[in-house]
């Protein structure tokens, strides 16, 4: 028997930031996207996001990959994007994403702050937080990648 304990936030945007995500659509695509997760074996613990990203915090399974596990979040959920709403048929993800690794007493600060998504948006853009996000990680920054 093995035991873990993998816990990840991860974030990713619109392709090209582009505030495309409704607010009418958040509770539907993050029911969607648990189920995409559940399948894989994982849970998603909480999800909130603004019109160009979404941060989810989510457990895994030891032997997925949060690359792999992250591609099929991505992948199903804008084919269903496209399937469910009309008006969303130009509506998909950036290919880049962050994702971090959450200890479980820094698991109660994670979800606040994923839950906080719309009023911390009211002062910081995306870009800015994503920065903040690697910085804070220690994760160096490639100026030639990060926005391509």
């Amino acid at each position: 028997m093995s035991y873990t304990y993998l816990r990840f936030h991860v974030t990713f945007s619109t392709k090209d930031r582009q505030p495309i995500i409704r607010l009418e659509w958040k509770d539907e695509l993050f029911r969607y996207i648990g189920g995409i997760i559940r399948r894989e074996r994982g849970r998603l613990l909480t999800a909130d996001g603004v019109a160009d990203h979404i941060h989810l915090y989510l457990s895994s399974r030891a032997d997925q990959s949060v690359a792999d596990l992250t591609g099929r979040v991505k992948a199903n959920s804008s084919g269903w994007m496209h399937s469910r709403w009309e008006n969303a048929r130009g509506f998909y993800w950036q290919e880049e994403y962050a994702a971090f690794t959450v200890s479980p007493g820094d698991e109660k600060r994670v979800i606040e702050y994923i839950k906080n998504q719309v009023k911390h948006h009211e002062r910081i853009d995306f870009k800015t937080e994503f920065r903040q996000l690697l910085e804070e990680h220690g994760i160096e920054i490639d100026e030639r990648y990060i926005w391509k």
